[in-house]
């Protein structure tokens, strides 16, 4: 999403790339991945971190983006990456993602009614607010679609789309942090979480991510400040689900959750996964989103990306997203795209 709004500042491109990269720019680690696309699958050309400067990144916000490109451009001179098409994420806390039906005139598009529904949201919001959209469903006998929408402040934004391009980056898209998750895990694994009602969570350093889907489709996002100790995020995200489970309880639609994907900084840790398993009485999983299928990690030894799976999901999301935009990845049936 946020094509549009990279066009508006001018940037933005769709190419015939059969490489992209997804950039992950963390409170506490900036992660990369590059992909190639090779027709019904992509492999890890490449893949990196650095920290972040400290007080660079705050709460979602980029405060330094000199300092943050900095860093970037060091890791993509590392990488050989300049000139490369790029995505970066939109932090979950600084984005409001929503869920309409809306209504689709006859003679109009579902895609120009969504357009214009947006257009109305961005008014109301006032001028510092920017968003995009993307139909999910339309429904021609009824004359109503299922469209995605999402705003953001521009000052969230802006700085993102500028770090890229002060690391020698070109910007292609801009995705918030779920969809890039569900990019990543429905796009790349055999057995993907959009098979049953599921839960991802995405442990940052700053933030707690909880992601609620009910067959493939994004149905809530939970988001909360990230507690210093494990056994305390988990009993947050306990409370999370609790929260969602009563939301979808009070609109008809009971949300049974199944399974939990763990992703992020901490999802490494060898006690998070028991901890919170204890705490939701689900079993969790590792969100490894080089496990198989249609992302595929070729680098061997100390250059691979499959320990750090987990740690790259947002990352290696965003690239294949930028793959899906260049038209080189052949596309599969995705809740959000």
């Amino acid at each position: 999403m946020f094509e549009r709004v990279l066009e508006g500042i001018g940037l933005g491109r769709r190419g015939a790339d059969t490489e992209a990269v997804g950039v992950d720019l963390g409170s506490g680690l900036i992660k990369l991945v590059q992909v190639r696309a090779l027709g019904d699958y992509a492999e890890v050309v490449c893949w990196g971190t650095v920290p972040t400067p400290d007080g660079a990144i705050v709460d979602g916000m980029v405060r330094d983006s000199e300092e943050v490109a900095y860093a970037l451009r060091r890791l993509v001179h590392e990488k050989g990456l300049a000139g490369q098409p790029a995505c970066a994420a939109i932090p979950t806390q600084c984005a409001r993602i929503e869920h309409e039906s809306i209504p689709v005139p006859s003679g109009q598009t579902a895609g120009g009614a969504a357009a214009t529904a947006l257009a109305t949201k961005l008014g109301e919001a006032g001028e510092a607010a920017v968003g995009d959209c993307t139909v999910l469903d339309h429904d021609p006998a009824g004359g109503t679609a299922e469209v995605a929408f999402v705003t953001a402040s521009a000052q969230c934004v802006h700085p993102r789309a500028e770090v890229l391009v002060r690391a020698r980056l070109e910007p292609l898209a801009l995705e918030v942090e779920p969809f890039a998750l569900l990019c990543s895990l429905v796009e790349s694994v055999e057995d993907p979480l959009g098979a049953g009602p599921s839960i991802v969570v995405d442990m940052g350093a700053a933030t707690l991510d909880l992601l609620a889907l009910e067959s493939g489709r994004l149905v809530a996002v939970r988001t909360a400040p990230a507690p210093g100790e494990a056994a305390e995020a988990c009993a947050t995200l306990r409370q999370m689900v609790e929260s969602v489970r009563e939301h979808q309880a009070s609109l008809g639609h009971p949300w049974q959750p199944t399974r939990v994907a763990l992703c992020g900084g901490l999802a490494g840790s060898q006690s998070v996964a028991p901890q919170l398993e204890a705490e939701l009485g689900l079993p969790v999983e590792s969100g490894d989103v080089f496990r198989g299928g249609r992302l595929r990690d070729r680098l061997s030894g100390a250059a691979g990306a499959r320990e750090s799976g987990p740690l790259l999901a947002v990352a290696a999301g965003l690239s294949l997203r930028g793959a899906l935009l260049s038209g080189r990845l052949t596309r599969v049936e995705s809740p959000h795209e």
